[in-house]
């Protein structure tokens, strides 16, 4: 009979071994509990029991042994708690360590962990092993790789509302350390998520140091998700997050702000990178250094904002360059109030590849040097839909854009308020108050500039021997302030200008192209010899308010060439039809036309009582406004037709 119900109990996988309960063990340093040695109770657990550690302060160095049980103070929740639940490592060694094959089973949750300090990992040593790490403060530890945490040898380890606080990435020799929270190596994916890094740092005591709070190499793919970065620096490179040497990293509603990195990487530098590091949703606030730095390296930004940077050197937003193909892609972001010292207060891109710009606002960026807002260097610029408003540079100019051996496309972008000029004035070298084209070839299609200032080219500058082109622009209301030259919108020194389809037009002065000009199908405000040029007021609807689309009575309508339109462009700089009825305009609006309002037959605005009274005195004739039916005349249908349109007109 005994026999009978032990294999039973086998029978259904209940031996008595596996009927146990998962154990709660408690852990106190000066009162009643289990044991009063962290340790000692994780020695004693199984896989499953839950260790609760009573506030204290616990000077223990720990190991988890691989096993699958939770570790954690009396209230997570509660900051105050967890600070007074404190593993101090004494700077004698790592305070935790994973290196068993723990999984995400193995939690750790509510602890201080502090005063880590090893030659891999200060406060915790992860490796092989991916355990989840809830609600710790992990603060003043020390380590040449990791202050706070080293990850090793493929670890997925979550890190969920951790505060990484005042650990340090130190090594007093010349090849620097790096992490000063946390450092990743060898293809370790770790998840941070709602997880604050503030003031670490990584600094030999000299001028390095890498990564002030992450530093990630050999092919990791970190993720970060609705994290803060404050105050971290590094000494030389990336103040918040270093990723080298293949891997890519995902930071999704980050928050950058006042981390330092030198001249690389305020807070982000990718260095050889061969994924793409995706970008969504960050602040990148007061960054010293560029708040994103590329070598090499791949990154697409979205929906994101760079607001308040700066760097004495050169892209204080974004600086991506290299010798290998690299790129940058953004879409529906802000740049605001960068500043450089040498180029591109908010972008500067060097290299091969592409940098993409969509949707974008770039607003009051400023550089001591060239291109206010842009510097491109070799490559390829694709701008689309954006707005550039209120940038500046000084020598050698754009004040928006600025393009050097390399190639610009810029679609639909408008141009207002930018400004090249030399300090206090000086008339000399401020070239392009919206775009200087230096040794480059630059194609601008329903572009809108307006109120641009330029010492040299109030709107564009071209000193390149490549090609300058204008497709469907308004370039209005600009001013060259230096009186010693010729006040021209657009200046050539000894390159090549094409405009096609496009408008010059200052009603306070007189508008010129200095240089070889090829103008065709263009309003010039003094003329301009060529095929299908005009002169004249265009008419635009208010330019005091803002709009430059043309009026009904514009001589602009329909007076351009539609097949110099490229073929890819369909809409005009508001998303209209580009051509109408077979015909397009001069300048980046085009003219839709009138639109009819059936039934509205005394061309009020609506249809009302007063348009069926109207109706009646236009029976029999084809009046399209009092054909409320559209059936080429107007007869008692159209007065039937006319009660179910009442109302203002669409």
């Amino acid at each position: 009979m005994q026999n009978r119900a032990t294999l039973a109990l086998i029978a259904f996988g209940l031996t008595p071994s596996l009927c146990a309960h998962a154990a709660t063990i408690t852990v106190d340093d000066d009162g009643p509990a289990d044991f009063s040695s962290i340790q000692a109770a994780i020695n004693a657990s199984a896989d499953g029991d839950e260790i609760i550690v009573m506030p204290g302060t616990y000077f223990e160095h720990l190991t988890m042994l691989g096993k699958a049980i939770t570790l954690r103070g009396s209230d997570p929740s509660s900051a105050n708690t967890v600070a007074m639940t404190m593993i101090d490592g004494q700077q004698a060694g790592v305070v935790i360590r994973c290196e068993n094959g723990e999984g995400p089973g193995t939690v750790i949750e509510g602890l201080n962990i502090r005063n880590g300090e090893f030659a891999t990992g200060g406060g915790f040593r992860i490796v092989g092993a991916s355990p989840t790490i809830r609600d710790c403060q992990i603060e003043e530890n020390r380590s040449p790789r990791g202050g706070g945490a080293y990850l090793f040898d493929g670890s997925d380890t979550t890190f969920e509302r951790c505060v990484f606080r005042n650990n340090l990435g130190r090594q007093p020799d010349t090849f620097g350390p790096e992490g000063g929270g946390v450092y990743m190596e060898q293809e370790c994916s770790p998840t941070f998520t709602e997880c604050d890094f503030d003031m670490n740092r990584s600094s030999n005591g000299d001028a390095v140091g890498i990564g002030g709070a992450v530093a990630a190499v050999d092919t990791c793919t970190p993720s970060f998700v609705d994290c803060n970065f404050f105050a971290n620096e590094a000494r030389s490179t990336a103040g918040a997050i270093y990723l080298s040497n293949g891997g890519g990293l995902t930071a999704t509603r980050c928050v950058f702000f006042d981390n330092e990195g030198n001249t690389n990487g305020g807070a982000i530098y990718l260095e050889a990178t061969e994924e793409v590091s995706m970008i969504e949703g960050c602040e990148f606030l007061d960054s010293i250094g560029p708040a994103l730095g590329l070598r090499d390296a791949f990154a697409e930004v979205r929906s994101s904002r760079f607001e308040g940077n700066r760097t004495p050197f050169s892209g204080a937003a974004i600086n991506a360059f290299g010798a290998a193909i690299h790129g940058v892609t953004v879409t529906d972001t802000v740049f605001i109030s960068n500043l450089s010292g040498l180029s591109g207060g908010a972008i500067r891109y060097s290299g091969t590849g592409t940098c993409t710009l969509e949707n974008c606002t770039l607003r009051n960026n400023d550089t001591d040097g060239f291109g206010g807002a842009v510097t491109i260097l070799e490559g390829t610029l694709k701008v689309t839909n954006c707005v550039f408003e209120n940038n500046s540079a000084a020598d050698p100019g754009g004040g928006a854009i600025y393009v050097d051996d390399a190639t610009a496309q810029i679609l639909s972008s408008v141009f207002d308020g930018n400004t090249a000029q030399r300090p206090n004035g000086v008339p000399i070298f401020a070239r392009g108050g919206a775009v200087c084209n230096n040794a480059g070839e630059v194609e601008i299609v329903n572009g809108l500039l307006i109120r641009n200032l330029g010492d040299s080219g109030s709107a564009v500058h071209t000193t390149s021997a490549e090609d300058t082109t204008l497709i469907n622009c308004t370039v209005a209301d600009s001013v060259d302030p230096n009186f010693f030259m010729v006040p021209a919108m657009v200046r050539l020194g000894v390159g090549a200008l094409r405009l096609r389809n496009t408008i010059l037009w200052n009603p306070a002065l007189d508008v010129e192209i200095e240089g070889v000009g090829d103008v065709e199908f263009s309003l010039v405000r003094n003329g301009a010899p060529g095929m299908g040029n005009i002169s004249g007021d265009p008419l635009f609807v208010s330019p005091a308010l803002g709009d430059y689309s043309l009026a009904s009575s514009s001589p602009a309508i329909d007076a351009g060439d539609a097949s110099v339109v490229p073929g890819d462009v369909l809409t005009d700089i508001e998303g209209e039809d580009r051509i109408v009825n077979g015909q397009v305009d001069m300048g980046a609006f085009e003219n839709q036309g009138s639109v009819v309002c059936l039934g509205d037959c005394d061309n009020s605005g609506s249809v009302d009582f007063n348009d069926l009274v109207a109706m009646l005195f236009e029976f029999g004739n084809g009046g399209v406004e009092c054909d409320a039916d559209g059936s080429g005349s107007v007869d008692f249908n159209d007065l039937v037709a006319a009660l179910f349109l009442f109302g203002a007109c669409p």
